[in-house]
């Protein structure tokens, strides 16, 4: 006889709950582990679907999700039997984790890429174990135990309960339970171990288990038939504590005050998992913000960047322009022009009127009255010393008419003569002093002005550094 098995309800096959805890690992809680299931991968590695037979569930336990890489974990039913369905986020690898004695398939979802040594050893070792490849199983065990990877250690545990080596199994157990208490199984594995070595203190044990498992007061495991090699026999690695059974004794006094035990440890264990749930809740929802902020942050920069860009193109452009415009509208010819914008006619009683160049056309036909016909005529005579009739027939210009034409000429051949008396002028004659310059200018008929323009124009033919300056400004 090698275990103690007091089953409840042993043909019942219920999935009692399933749950995310913690981010990778999916728990499907039975009344009756499955003895055996099958499972497999889906092309694109998101979806692991495993078969647990032929099991019944209730729908408001058919579903749950996650906010880890699991997204979800749901129940189908198949022809074959129920199908449990996991997602994840990202392409996957997983292991079975299989807890006969809570009657508990934890699926552990990972990536290859991102193990240490050891945990793939584990993970290896763990795939062995699923398909029955003790031998193997054993070894990765039994070396990951040597390095105090805890993990291994249930597992080695397991190995040497099924193939009948108790007394490394209770050492195993003991060491399990002082160093991960989480892992309730290996109490209920130290129990049955304990018993089959004729310990009195296995019941203790086993009530610990039951107080702080939610399942049926019996448990369950398989007998394989097993020789491990006597290398991997030697336990003696597994330093254990000695006083730890009180702390068992502790946890339960009898399976009459278990339910009771149950009760409080459910209320712990959901107020664990909702703190949990909640601070991992907080940290993404702490990584989304950041994120979010962060990218703000970053098109804020793009696009002021972008404006300054923008802005100084704009002034640039804007610049150039003007410049171009400004350098476009510096001409000679601009300039001349300027110098002619005014033209003076003197009449017999020497006063003068100025005449705008746009508009002199339409002003000289009501400078010059009829009255003054014949006065013009006679200036012009003495002037020129022709006929006007002549001058007349030669200057006619369309459209305009004959008081126009003879004020035109006279102030023509004033200029000429102007322009005559200047010419001769030399530019030693023409004094600096403004009062002798005005006695001059009177007395030659010609404009104060343009004396001193004849003088400035001398002066800069002499003076070859302006002519060069006026030749690179205006381009002559």
């Amino acid at each position: 006889m090698i275990f103690c098995i007091v089953p409840d309800s042993i043909n019942a096959k219920d999935i009692f709950s399933i749950d995310i805890n913690p981010l990778n690992r999916a728990i499907i809680h039975f009344d009756t582990i499955p003895l055996k299931y099958s499972s497999n991968l889906s092309d694109d590695k998101k979806r692991i679907y495993i078969n647990v037979g032929n099991y019944t569930f209730k729908d408001n336990i058919k579903q749950k999700s996650g906010l880890g890489i699991i997204n979800d974990i749901y129940l189908t039913k198949s022809d074959s039997g129920t199908v449990v369905n996991i997602r994840t986020k990202e392409k996957r690898g997983y292991t079975i984790v299989n807890y006969p004695f809570s009657s508990r398939l934890a699926v552990e979802v990972f990536s290859w890429e991102n193990l240490t040594k050891e945990e793939e050893a584990y993970r290896t070792a763990l795939l062995a174990f699923e398909d029955g490849i003790y031998t193997e199983a054993l070894r990765e065990f039994y070396f990951l135990s040597k390095k105090n990877y805890i993990p291994s250690v249930y597992f080695l545990g397991m190995i040497y309960l099924k193939s009948k080596n108790f007394s490394q199994a209770a050492t195993a157990f003991r060491f399990v339970i002082q160093n991960d208490s989480n892992n309730i199984d290996a109490l209920a594995g130290y129990s049955v171990a304990a018993m089959n070595l004729g310990e009195n203190n296995y019941q203790q044990y086993l009530n610990s288990f039951f107080a702080k498992c939610n399942c049926n007061n019996y448990i369950n495991s398989e007998i394989i038939d097993f020789v491990p090699d006597s290398t991997f026999m030697d336990v003696s690695h597994l330093v254990l504590n000695i006083a730890d059974t009180s702390k068992v004794q502790n946890d339960s006094t009898s399976l009459a005050n278990s339910e009771l035990k149950i009760h409080t440890t459910k209320i712990s264990k959901n107020q664990k998992n909702t703190i949990n749930v909640l601070g991992e809740l907080y940290t993404y929802l702490f990584y989304i913000l950041g994120a979010i902020g962060i990218l703000i942050l970053y098109l804020y920069l793009k696009w002021r960047n972008q404006k300054s860009i923008k802005l100084k193109s704009k002034i640039k452009n804007e610049f150039t322009s003007e410049l171009k415009t400004a350098q476009s509208g510096i001409n000679s010819a601009q300039i001349i022009n300027a110098y002619k914008k005014q033209e003076y006619i003197k009449t017999d009683n020497d006063s003068m009127k100025t005449v705008d160049e746009g508009s002199s056309n339409e002003k000289s036909s009501n400078i010059v009255s009829d009255e003054k016909i014949i006065k013009l005529e006679s200036i012009i005579e003495n002037i020129t010393g022709k006929p006007v009739s002549v001058i007349k027939n030669q200057a006619t210009i369309p459209g305009v008419n004959a008081k126009l034409e003879l004020a035109m000429h006279l102030a023509d051949e004033q200029r000429k003569i102007k322009a005559q008396n200047i010419d001769a002028l030399k530019t030693s004659l023409i004094p600096n002093d403004k009062k002798k310059l005005a006695e001059v200018s009177k007395k030659l008929g010609i404009e104060k002005g343009g004396l001193e323009t004849k003088a400035a124009l001398e002066k800069i033919l002499k003076d070859k550094d302006k002519l060069k300056k006026l030749n690179d400004k205006f381009g002559i």
